[in-house]
């Protein structure tokens, strides 16, 4: 960390505050001002140094470890399946009205859940799902419409499922919807994406992706199933589905990763086709988590240390840069099963063993700074499969056997201006 640099962004910053704290003066004391327009520059007077520090934070941590986590974790919860053995998280949706939806790997295990004001998780009904040969499935993906009112489940085997709440906030589901792949078998659904307009994306094996609308009035209406073929022609496995908030989509499959967007009319086009990705040992890679960021910066993640940067170039063109190395603590390459991106920058990516915790510096590079290690039941460290961020900081981890948790992610301002003079001083004489 460049401490020279840190005390000038202070000084600048001190210099804006005393100039903004003369324009507050004058608007407070002019009667045509409005309340609102005074409420706004005491947000701007408030939050400017919060984001300041916030972009120092992780270097601030790594070497003042006496700082506490951005991540925070309760206890773990006991999350049982229909055998009575803890069961292994897979997937988790969680509404912005705090319900949340927990499905399992393998044992067809779907809770419904809420999640309080106070972070805690109360689990509901557990729901039997089944494949299309009656047997208990492999829940994939959860997806929400932007009310949260209506859910879309997917699966091994067949596996998917539509279902709403009711005005007593029961979750219902309909029957199992049959989607077919090229041969006419019941396609493995690996991921599902909705957007805000109520687009519905449903990838899957064999070439499998299906494009639909979801709305409350009538519900889920699928459009016809688009091939999707690697750069040999052959039908990919489509491992996860992006849909950002300027019309783009990124479908991730073995090695390979397309690009989309909806035009005006809502028709949705696939572009560019990059082939290729590897992991760690050179393999092509299987695509299972894709983040983008809302300025268009994104990272693509799998097994054996598959994680990847891109970008949109200048002409909307998609492009990667080199493969990320992180590792675990004992020198293995992580794998990248679920990636979010923050609203403010920083990384959390649930691997082989907990939850890395990074951010970008100046240049746009990515910098891991932190591992949280997750117990799973056994107290062993848990793959970890799932992460979900709530508008308000509050998160939930899932993984294998047992691993469920909720916890907060906040990198408090209020802590660091607290440890900032320590900082700044240990700095300025060398100890750092």
């Amino acid at each position: 960390m460049d401490c020279v640099e840190l005390r000038a962004n202070i000084d600048e910053l001190e210099r804006e505050f005393r100039t903004l704290k003369e324009k507050v003066k004058v608007i407070r004391e002019s009667e045509e001002s409005s309340k609102e327009l005074r409420d706004a520059l005491e947000l701007i007077n408030s939050s400017s140094s919060d984001q300041l520090l916030k972009k120092y934070y992780l270097d601030f941590r790594e070497q003042n470890p006496e700082i506490p986590s951005a991540v925070t974790l309760g206890e773990r919860i006991d999350i049982m399946n229909a055998y009575g053995y803890p069961m292994s998280v897979e997937a988790i949706a969680a509404a912005n009205d705090g319900r949340v939806l927990i499905g399992a790997a393998s044992t067809g295990d779907l809770y419904t859940g809420f999640l309080s004001n106070r972070g805690k998780l109360m689990l509901g009904e557990r729901i039997d799902i089944k494949n299309a040969d009656g047997e208990s499935a492999y829940i994939r993906s959860i997806a929400t419409t932007k009310d949260g009112r209506r859910v879309l489940i997917g699966g091994d085997n067949g596996v998917f499922y539509e279902g709403s709440y009711d005005d007593q906030g029961k979750l219902e589901l309909g029957e199992r919807i049959d989607i077919t792949d090229t041969n006419g078998n019941p396609a493995s659904i690996g991921s599902i994406a909705t957007t805000e307009d109520g687009h519905v994306l449903i990838g899957g094996s064999s070439g499998v992706l299906r494009e639909g609308l979801c709305d409350d009035r009538d519900g889920l209406v699928l459009g016809e199933r688009i091939d999707i073929r690697d750069t040999s022609g052959e039908l990919a496995w489509v491992f996860s589905i992006v849909a950002t908030k300027d019309g783009h989509v990124l479908i991730g499959g073995d090695g390979m990763l397309w690009l989309g967007s909806y035009n005006d009319q809502g028709e949705l086009t696939l572009g560019e086709r990059i082939g290729g990705i590897k992991d760690a040992d050179g393999n092509l890679a299987g695509i299972s988590s894709i983040a983008v960021a809302k300025d268009g910066r994104m990272l693509i993640g799998g097994e054996n240390g598959t994680l990847y940067a891109g970008s949109y170039g200048d002409h909307d063109e998609l492009v990667l840069g080199e493969r990320i190395d992180i590792r675990d603590a004992s020198g293995v390459p992580i794998s990248a099963y679920s990636i979010v991106i923050t609203e403010d920058d920083h990384v959390l990516i649930g691997g082989g063993d907990g939850v890395y915790v990074g951010s970008y510096d100046d240049r746009g590079g990515l910098i891991m700074r932190e591992r949280v290690d997750i117990k799973n039941a056994e107290e062993s460290s848990a793959s970890i499969s799932s992460i979900v961020v709530t508008k308000d900081g509050r998160m939930l981890v899932g993984g294998a056997w047992g691993a469920l948790y909720v916890g907060t992610y906040n990198v408090s301002s209020e802590t660091l201006k607290r440890y900032l003079p320590g900082i700044i001083k240990k700095g300025e004489s060398g100890e750092q």
